[in-house]
């Protein structure tokens, strides 16, 4: 039941990045036009292409949800593209910053999904940092609780907080295997990369 509520969490957060570009042009800003001329790349796994598109989306709106939604999908070009590492940390970037955003639980969630695959793996035997990242989702959760403070009147803080409350440690499991797999199935059903120790 928890998993269920994860995956429609998880769904949720990705449809907020439509949310935030209409799909109708005649209502699209220059930003929101660029940002489905990326999308668009991405979906066919231009991944270079729309990289440099999305980060020129970035200076062009002064809205954080679009801003974050940029940044994510780039961090994702650059996970597809091969460079891991640049890409996990800039999931951490943006889960870090304390500008106000509905997009910050997501990136936290693929920051701890692409770690664990590619510094640990998913063998039996891998070790998994759950005291390291519970450390970085606490500061996530402050984060959050002083953006619900600060805004009242939004719903997602809370609802982030409350996803951070369900969101259970990375554990491997003899049937199911390693949940960060399962995740990384999850969020990133787009492509299908394995991480470097999961053989």
């Amino acid at each position: 039941m928890k998993k269920r509520t994860l995956t429609i969490f998880a769904l949720i957060l990705t449809a907020m990045t439509c949310v935030s570009f209409p799909l109708f042009a005649q209502t699209m800003t220059k930003a929101e036009v660029k940002f489905r001329i990326a999308e668009n790349n991405y979906e066919r796994r231009n991944y270079a292409e729309a990289l440099d598109l999305f980060q020129k989306i970035i200076p062009m709106t002064t809205d954080q949800n679009k801003i974050d939604a940029a940044r994510i999908r780039m961090a994702d070009c650059t996970y597809a593209l091969g460079q891991r590492e640049k890409a996990i940390n800039m999931y951490k970037s943006v889960f870090l910053d304390k500008e106000y955003s509905m997009l910050k639980t997501i990136a936290f969630w693929k920051w701890r999904t692409t770690y664990q695959l590619y510094y640990f793996g998913s063998k039996p035997d891998a070790k998994i940092p759950n005291k390291f990242y519970n450390k970085q989702k606490q500061h996530l959760h402050d984060i959050l609780s002083r953006d619900a403070l600060r805004h009242p009147l939004k719903v997602s803080p809370v609802s982030q907080m409350n996803f951070l409350r369900e969101l259970s440690d990375v554990k491997y499991d003899q049937k199911r295997g390693s949940s960060a797999m399962q995740d990384f199935r999850m969020l990133f059903f787009e492509f299908p990369i394995k991480s470097n120790r999961s053989r």
